[in-house]
């Protein structure tokens, strides 16, 4: 269950993350930044450096050499500069949670998801309407008129079933195109009476018991 729950934790914490922050060579997990300090007018990257006495201290990088460096301490920056003789580029960055929550608010205005979910609900909710009153009606007349040939006829409805709808799609699209449906909204408010063969075959069991009654 969590493997699969990985990825929608992995976008969740992604989403909060500014464009800087993803392109960062030592990103974080969770949405941080570099922690800098400012002193005489510069942003001076702070570092974990390790000291002779095995503690580690955090103290700005005032200049980078290539195996002596000098360091700052960010409490107090009139103290004289800290000599470090060692490749400073082994040094681990000091970071801070930092999220960024104007990604939402500035995808929602580009993509316009306002839009998305009004054509979503209504295709879903007309579909499904639609979906209903074609099958009850199908159904009613599998279950209640006796005609010549009408369980061949069930079965071939039957039969269409395993066609997936990959297989139809084409079809569908040539069809509504041939009366003049395409580039409107017709095709898929009706594509659901199309779509039926399914839900008659549930339904019509349902309404020959209703058909012929009790016992």
């Amino acid at each position: 269950m969590l493997a699969f729950l990985l990825p929608l934790g992995y976008m969740s914490v992604t989403s909060l993350k500014s464009l800087k922050q993803i392109q960062d060579p030592h990103s974080q997990f969770l949405p941080s930044s570099p922690v800098t300090v400012d002193y005489a007018g510069k942003q001076l990257p702070l570092l974990n450096v390790p000291m002779p006495d095995g503690s580690v201290r955090q103290l700005a990088l005032l200049t980078a050499g290539r195996e002596d460096s000098q360091f700052l301490d960010p409490a107090n920056l009139e103290a004289e500069p800290i000599q470090w003789v060692r490749r400073w580029r082994v040094l681990d960055a000091v970071y801070r949670t930092d999220p960024t929550y104007d990604n939402f608010p500035l995808a929602w205005n580009q993509i316009k998801f306002g839009l998305l979910f009004r054509n979503t609900f209504i295709i879903a909710i007309s579909g499904t309407i639609g979906t209903l009153l074609s099958s009850i009606v199908v159904a009613y007349g599998f279950a209640r008129f006796r005609i010549p040939g009408i369980n061949v006829i069930f079965l071939v409805l039957m039969a269409t079933i395993i066609l997936p709808s990959e297989v139809t799609l084409i079809p569908t699209y040539v069809f509504f195109r041939l009366i003049g449906w395409g580039g409107t909204w017709w095709p898929p408010d009706h594509s659901a009476l199309l779509r039926q063969r399914l839900q008659c075959v549930l339904v019509t069991p349902v309404c020959q018991g209703h058909a012929q009654g009790p016992g």
